[in-house]
């Protein structure tokens, strides 16, 4: 964030609750260093390549290469962050069944409101409203597919 022509870091905190003693400790984070940690394993990578290619220093290269992940991440004072908390979508309400009732109530309305369409639309053709107790034969359909 820039203030006035100066950098500065904004700085966030990450505090624990000691189980023993009930104390809470605060340190303050940089946001820099809080990653995943496959964004740390990466970061980790590209430090020893900095050092192999930029810096010519084969030596420092292979000791960032020889330390494991969990010493290179502390030594560095990286946080790691777990990126499923953040991608997870807020727990969704189950519907109560009264909630199932109404909306069952809507929709069989709705569902009378079209058929009285129908049938004034029928009336209006001079045709008949199906029978919706009719049943549908796969023979009507390989008719229909034939002709096409």
């Amino acid at each position: 964030m820039k203030r006035n022509g100066i950098l500065t870091i904004r700085r966030m905190k990450e505090c624990e609750i000691n189980r023993l003693t009930g104390k809470e400790s605060c340190r303050e984070v940089n946001p820099k260093k809080v990653m995943t940690l496959q964004q740390a394993e990466t970061a980790k990578q590209r430090a020893e390549r900095f050092a192999l290619n930029v810096l010519r220093d084969e030596d420092l290269a292979d000791d960032i290469a020889d330390e494991s992940l969990e010493d290179w991440i502390e030594r560095k004072g990286i946080t790691i962050k777990n990126p499923q908390k953040e991608n997870k979508p807020m727990a969704t309400r189950q519907p109560s069944k009264a909630d199932l009732e109404n909306k069952i109530a809507e929709l069989e309305e709705e569902l009378s409101e079209y058929k009285e369409r129908e049938e004034q639309m029928c009336e209006l053709l001079g045709l008949e409203p199906e029978d919706e107790d009719e049943e549908i034969e796969d023979e009507d359909f390989e008719e229909e597919d034939e002709a096409a």
